[in-house]
């Protein structure tokens, strides 16, 4: 019924997934998500040189996804890592349920959840940024059953 989409993208805090497995062990608050078909879309990423302006290096400008060429390198480790785990079904991918979308290039949020939304065959989607943890329980169940119940009204 329900697909959990998250996004991520190269941070300074790679390869460590450490932000990733606190967002995913954040579902235990909403344990409905734990069971869902999860796609992890990495964005793609454009490695710049290092340029100076007014004497300052500017490496990395994440946000346009382009980055420094150690960012880039620790990203593509972060995952591969994140990869491998899912695919051995290992914590934070315990349930199995996990798929990962690795993008070529640099989409940007929306288009990354737009090639995610392209492989989903649920009616409903919840996306989760990679930094953004859910801090309080919700009933998942009770916000479902009145979609379903008023399509018209919630969508």
């Amino acid at each position: 019924l329900l697909t959990v989409i998250i996004t991520t993208s190269p941070i300074q805090s790679h390869p460590s997934s450490k932000l990733l497995e606190d967002v995913l062990d954040s579902f235990r608050h909403v344990p409905d998500l734990c069971s869902c078909s999860k796609l992890l879309v990495c964005d793609g990423f454009k490695v710049i040189s290092p340029k100076h302006k007014d004497g300052i290096e500017t490496n990395n400008q994440s946000k346009k996804g382009l980055v420094s060429a150690e960012v880039g390198r620790r990203y593509e480790e972060f995952v591969d890592s994140v990869t491998e785990r899912a695919t051995a079904g290992v914590h934070p991918f315990s349930s199995g349920n996990a798929e990962i979308i690795r993008l070529e290039k640099h989409m940007g949020f929306a288009y990354a959840v737009k090639e995610a939304l392209s492989r989903v065959d649920t009616p409903y989607v919840i996306v989760v940024q990679h930094d953004f943890a859910f801090v309080r329980p919700f009933n998942l169940r009770a916000v479902l059953t009145a979609m379903l119940a008023q399509p018209e009204v919630l969508k």
